[in-house]
């Protein structure tokens, strides 16, 4: 009985073996993290692989290319800033974002001819330019294919009263006031009103300025992006403003406590100081006492470009600038040449919006960079 139970298990062994042996291997492929193995019975081969590495790009970060992990970031793009000939580039893979900078003569002298002697101030922005008259209370809209957008009347029809505007460049952004009105009258009553680039009113106040009667207000500057003030029209040399509106809330925010004037410059050396709105303070542009040179200053002063003749930066943070005052380079923000001999004449200037004028053969001419 004992050598038969014995050899009951000796054969129950050998079939287990058999079995094992016989197993028909469903084989999955070794991986960067497995070693190729049996799907039925789980037997090894070999040695899981290791990850082949593709180095992060601009968009993508480093990936391995046989399992697709990925191991930390994108590196990002190092752009190029856009110049006159290509557009904004990557240097690292090329890509591409907008279009390449565009100079393109616009019709603001054709304007200026319509209305030749009796225009008072004249402005361009983004889509329209402003034009303000010689007395008259009369503002025209006009878009750049000369075309009217609006006319805003200052003084109501059948009205005599007093009236000023300024036109305000850059428009307060946010806001987007590109225009403000001024009516005095009735009594102490001042108006102010708001108006958008193209001439829709955005909102209003009416204020007592506490000045005698005929004493005259303009807007002395606009800070922060939404404060305007004002200051007795006539006095220039002093700092504190008179008036100051919030154009959030339309009220205001301070009168005659005195609000420091930005753009404040040494008059020692300088003839005349010009804030740089458009790129926020970044450098002053300013003027050489006896008018020899045009260059750019910053916060504390110190020259940083100097030039034979340079403008104040457009909408788009470009200005021109020449050191012979004849042929016209064009530079970013950064001071970096986007552009060279763009443009050729003298006596640049800035004229709002993305608009440049200067004098080529005697007349003036006006160019959108952009």
């Amino acid at each position: 009985m004992k050598k038969l139970v014995l050899l009951m298990s000796v054969a129950a062994v050998m079939l287990m073996l058999a079995g094992c042996g016989s197993c028909k291997h469903d084989w999955v492929e070794a991986t960067c993290s497995e070693p190729k193995h049996c799907s039925k019975c789980g037997k090894t081969e070999g040695f899981a692989l290791q990850h082949k590495w593709k180095e992060a790009s601009c968009t993508e970060p480093k990936t391995c290319e046989l399992c697709g992990v990925t191991e930390g970031n994108p590196k990002g793009h190092v752009w190029k800033e856009r110049t006159m000939t290509e557009p904004k580039t990557c240097t690292e893979c090329g890509a591409t974002e907008g279009e390449k900078i565009t100079c393109t003569e616009v019709c603001v002298q054709d304007i200026i001819e319509m209305h030749l002697g009796s225009i008072n101030k004249l402005n361009c922005f983004e889509d329209t330019m402003g034009v303000g008259f010689v007395d008259s209370g009369e503002i025209i809209f006009y878009d750049y294919d000369k075309k009217k957008v609006a006319t805003v009347d200052i003084v109501p029809e059948g009205e005599t009263y007093r009236y000023d505007f300024e036109f305000i460049s850059p428009p307060l952004l946010g806001q987007d006031i590109a225009l403000l009105t001024i009516l005095y009258g009735p009594g102490k009553d001042t108006t102010i009103r708001f108006y958008d680039q193209f001439g829709k009113e955005l909102n209003h106040v009416v204020v007592d300025t506490g000045l005698p009667e005929g004493q005259r207000i303009y807007a002395r500057n606009c800070a922060a992006e939404r404060y305007v003030r004002f200051n007795k029209r006539g006095v220039t040399d002093g700092f504190n403003a008179i008036l100051v509106i919030d154009t959030v809330t339309m009220t205001v925010v301070d009168n005659g406590t005195g609000y420091e004037d930005v753009g404040k410059y040494s008059k020692d050396e300088y003839s005349a100081c010009y804030v740089q709105p458009t790129i926020k303070d970044k450098y002053a542009l300013v003027i050489g006492k006896d008018g020899s040179y045009k260059g750019y200053v910053d916060q504390y002063y110190n020259k940083v470009a100097i030039y034979k003749d340079a403008s104040c930066f457009n909408y788009y943070g470009f200005a021109l600038v020449s050191e012979d005052g004849k042929s016209y380079d064009l530079v970013n923000d950064n001071l970096e040449v986007v552009g060279e001999d763009v443009l050729k004449g003298s006596d640049v200037f800035w004229i709002g919006g993305a608009v440049f004028g200067l004098e080529q053969n005697g007349k003036q001419h006006y160019y959108c960079i952009k």
